[in-house]
């Protein structure tokens, strides 16, 4: 259950302005899905760096090992075939999408 309320924290706090000012992004979050997926393998790798730094907030705030049990491979494809479906989104929104994910699957 606190696995549960962490991540709809998590996702409520990043995804909405709510009472709390809009959380502002930067960097590669603030970019499209579509260049994400127009980058060469190496560059979509920076924006990995990116959302491993994300992920690692959030698992420092929640107490959750988002990434316990995949891999950096696992976690780009995702990423890759979720920007493919989602060109116009953020990069922030489908990293967004991708904890969700992760926290899924750490119940």
């Amino acid at each position: 259950m606190k696995t549960w309320i962490g991540a709809v924290a998590l996702v409520g706090t990043l995804a909405s302005g709510g009472a709390m000012a809009e959380a502002m992004v930067y960097g590669l979050g603030a970019t499209s899905c579509g260049k994400f997926v127009a980058y060469t393998k190496s560059f979509q790798e920076s924006y990995m760096f990116w959302f491993n730094g994300f992920a690692t907030m959030a698992s420092s705030q929640s107490g959750i090992d988002y990434f316990k049990g995949t891999d950096s491979a696992g976690r780009l494809l995702w990423i890759q075939n979720y920007c493919q479906a989602h060109p116009l989104e953020m990069f922030n929104d489908a990293s967004v999408a991708l904890m969700v994910e992760l926290h899924k699957k750490q119940k």
